[in-house]
């Protein structure tokens, strides 16, 4: 049995596709979709006539759908393609040109401008005018593709008027001053002025009111094109009144230190002019004599014309002389204590119109210390100046002093002399005596003391004497050894146990205390054995006034 298959495939097509051009006016690669098939014994094959490249406007493509058994179906779908490119253009440069005699420009080149189009250019025209007016004119350009698309630009055309106006001032003008001493409503006549493309505007920087002298007016005419041009023309204000003035008063001035005047103040005259006073002047001298001077005052007014007046001034001295004192002395005190005949010097003196005395208060006899010396200088004026001149008196003579009689005394208990009486110096100096001491301790030691007066004068000065206090011990020997360990003792001294031989000086007594035996050998002698338990040293002390002895081990 043959079973045949009488069933068409099915077919449905994508939607139409809408595309734009490339740059070659077509469309390529353009996406069609896919269509729906279907068949009961299976499809075969799906093809399409769609080619490679779309023209611009509507194309069909067909769809043919082959199943298995051969059969076929077909559907169309559209492709639409569209020119979307505008077409270019590039205008040509901007134009430059002058006026003609119409103040327009005419048969002005313009250039042509660049164009192109994916689809080719249909026209290009502009709105150019015939006749350019002066100033700037935007010619726009228009380039249409064969799609009706279309594109612009524009081109500047600047028509530029270079002639400049023409003008010719009035003549000059020469005027006289009212009483402010300018010119008001000076009639100036009026400039002759052309221009090719007309005159806007003609002006002058004439000010309202005209001042004293020359004054140039500029005029000026401007075009319609704002191009200027200028001349100038002269005004001339003159001015024929004469200044006024008035003198200050009478000046009475006293004299500087060179019988003068100088830096005298005149004041100020009073001066005044239609056009203004330049300058006031006088012929007053730098300085003035004693007496009357006359001075002369000159006023000069704007225009040079001039007026004068005459001021009296009268000098008087009143300048105080000058003195510079002799310097300062300096000497000493005589027996008395004062200084007398003291040699001052001579002040220096001057003064501008002459001295007539010079005087002092000096006394006839200056005391110790310093005194002040006022001198006096007076001038033909009777004015006077003083100054101040200093006189020191020193006492240079040493106060004298002579000392109590030596002094012997005994030892008391403690191997001292206390309570010595000295007695009194006799002290004496010429401007007395402020003080008078000593050096005596409270308590002599056994020998001989030296004791030092000291007597200072008012003045400060001093002198001294030496007065000898001895003190001797006459205790008997049995209790010397007491005797003179306590003097040792009270004394601070230290033992010298440092060498083979131990001395001991009578003026540091050196003797060692501890565990200790002590035997006075002789009224003048003490004979210390110290036995240190640590130093097993035996040290012997020889007090005699006259020498040293060495202790023997």
């Amino acid at each position: 049995m043959t079973v045949t298959d009488n069933v068409d495939p099915t077919i449905v097509c994508p939607a139409a596709v809408n595309v734009f051009t490339n740059s070659g006016c077509t469309a390529t690669g353009v996406a069609l979709g896919t269509p729906v098939t279907a068949d009961n014994c299976g499809v075969a094959s799906v093809t399409n006539n769609a080619p490679a490249s779309f023209p611009i406007g509507v194309t069909t493509v067909t769809w043919t759908v082959t199943d298995n058994a051969g059969r076929t179906a077909t559907c169309a779908q559209t492709v639409t393609v569209t020119d979307n490119v505008d077409p270019t253009i590039v205008c040509p440069a901007a134009v430059n040109v002058f006026t003609n005699s119409g103040c327009t420009a005419t048969g002005v080149a313009l250039g042509s401008p660049v164009t192109a189009d994916n689809c080719g250019v249909a026209s290009v025209t502009n709105n150019a005018p015939a006749s350019f007016p002066i100033g700037v004119t935007t010619v726009t350009w228009t380039v249409t593709d064969n799609a009706g698309r279309t594109a612009t630009c524009a081109q500047t055309v600047t028509v530029t008027d270079n002639v400049d106006p023409t003008i010719v001032c009035p003549a000059a003008v020469n005027v006289f001053t009212n009483s402010g001493c300018t010119a008001t409503g000076v009639a100036l006549g009026t400039p002759v002025t052309a221009d090719n493309c007309g005159v806007a505007s003609v002006t002058n920087n004439a000010p309202a009111s005209f001042p004293i002298g020359a004054t140039t007016v500029i005029w000026t005419v401007t075009d319609n094109s704002g191009r200027t041009a200028t001349c100038s023309q002269t005004v001339t204000v003159t001015d024929n009144v004469d200044p006024t003035i008035v003198c200050p008063a009478a000046v009475n001035v006293f004299t500087n230190s060179g019988c003068t005047a100088t830096g005298v103040a005149l004041g100020t005259p009073v001066t005044a002019d239609n056009c203004g006073v330049i300058s006031v002047t006088n012929n007053a001298p730098a300085s003035f004599p004693i007496g009357a001077t006359t001075v002369i005052w000159t006023v000069t007014d704007n225009s040079g014309r001039t007026a004068t007046c005459s001021q009296t001034m009268t000098v008087t001295d009143n300048v105080d002389p000058t003195i510079v004192c002799p310097a300062a002395v300096n000497v000493f005190t005589n027996s008395g204590c004062t200084t007398t005949g003291v040699a001052l010097g001579t002040p220096v003196t001057a003064d501008n119109c002459g001295v007539i005395s010079v005087t002092n208060n000096a006394p006839a006899s200056f005391p110790i210390g310093a005194t002040t010396v006022t001198w006096t200088v007076t001038d033909n004026a009777g004015r006077t100046a003083t100054c101040a001149q200093t006189v020191t008196v020193t006492d240079n003579v040493d106060p004298t002093i002579v000392c109590p009689a030596a002094v012997n005394v005994f030892t008391n208990s403690g191997c001292t002399a206390t309570g010595v009486a000295l007695g009194s110096p006799v002290t004496a100096d010429n401007c007395g005596v402020a003080s008078v001491t000593n050096n005596a301790p409270a308590s002599f030691p056994i020998g001989v003391t030296t004791v030092t007066w000291t007597v200072t004068d008012n003045a400060g000065r001093t002198a001294t004497c030496a007065q000898t206090v001895t003190v001797t011990d006459n205790v008997d020997p049995d209790h010397r050894m007491s005797c003179c360990g306590e003097c040792v003792h009270q004394q601070r001294l230290h033992c010298d146990r440092g060498g083979a031989r131990n001395a001991c000086d009578r003026r540091q007594l050196r003797c060692g205390f501890g565990d200790q035996q002590r035997a006075c050998l002789l009224p003048d002698r003490c004979d210390h054995r110290d036995l240190d338990r640590d130093r097993q040293q035996r040290t012997h002390c020889d007090l005699q006034p006259d020498g040293d002895r060495d202790g023997q081990r």
